[in-house]
């Protein structure tokens, strides 16, 4: 396979770091990550299709940043070798990744400690569509950029145009710097009966990782849930972010 192919798998996922250790997960040809962040606010799911560089296994990787790392070295061309322990074929110990000069042996991890693989139920319809048009990606990111210290966007109805806007800095008394952003919304889905709050951080990432992909939507429901999804040619990533209560 090509390493391109596996970094951007990687960086699907890894958001900057949001998902360091996880498990890799090979079945019919397709290979997924499915994770939770550690304080349940965000849910990752990444998948990876005409990938046949190793059989149906699941295993751990413990520290994707030094997978990252190790991978960089190689040419694009890339061969991917799995090692069983001694005392059971199924479990990986080793992954070695390999071009025609250079081999990288990379330690996997156990999945004792880890959290079961998260499962989305019981989800809501959504209230608002926002356009994640390439404009406004590239205003977010340089808002997002600018006012560097903001954790959080709010999504929140204009009370002088009467239309959906995301403001980052946003405080309900006003006295903070603040950058406003008018939203392309779908027809019917562009209302919200209070202000709601999601990771600005978390935002930046997906949509770093995601930059090939235009034309996006941003799915929001007003119990506390938003949703996104990438598709692209043999990549498909759904994240869902929890909301963030605001203490003003």
């Amino acid at each position: 396979m090509t390493k391109t192919k596996l970094e951007t798998f990687m960086k699907k996922y890894f958001l900057g770091g949001l998902h360091d250790e996880i498990r890799w997960t090979s079945k019919d040809g397709t290979l997924t990550v499915s994770e939770m962040t550690s304080d349940k606010k965000l849910m990752t799911y990444v998948e990876m299709s005409k990938f046949d560089a190793f059989k149906d296994v699941e295993f751990v990787i413990k520290d994707t940043s030094k997978l990252k790392a190790m991978i960089s070295p190689l040419s694009e061309n890339i061969t991917i070798e799995l090692v069983s322990g001694d005392d059971d074929v199924n479990r990986i110990v080793q992954m070695y990744i390999a071009d025609e000069t250079l081999k990288s042996e990379y330690q996997t991890g156990d999945s004792e400690h880890l959290p079961p693989k998260p499962k989305v139920n019981n989800i809501p319809s959504y209230d608002v569509e926002v356009k994640l048009t390439e404009e406004f990606v590239g205003r977010f990111m340089k808002s997002k950029a600018a006012l560097s210290d903001v954790n959080l966007f709010t999504l929140i109805m204009s009370k002088k145009k009467n239309k959906l806007e995301m403001v980052l800095g946003y405080s309900s008394n006003n006295n903070t710097d603040r950058i406003v952003l008018g939203l392309d919304t779908v027809e019917g889905k562009d209302t919200l009966k209070a202000p709601i709050n999601f990771s600005a951080n978390v935002l930046k990432e997906i949509l770093a990782a995601n930059s090939e992909v235009k034309d996006a939507v941003l799915k929001v429901s007003e119990q506390g849930l938003a949703y996104l999804e990438f598709i692209n040619d043999d990549f498909k990533a759904r994240y869902y972010m929890i909301k963030i209560p605001v203490e003003d």
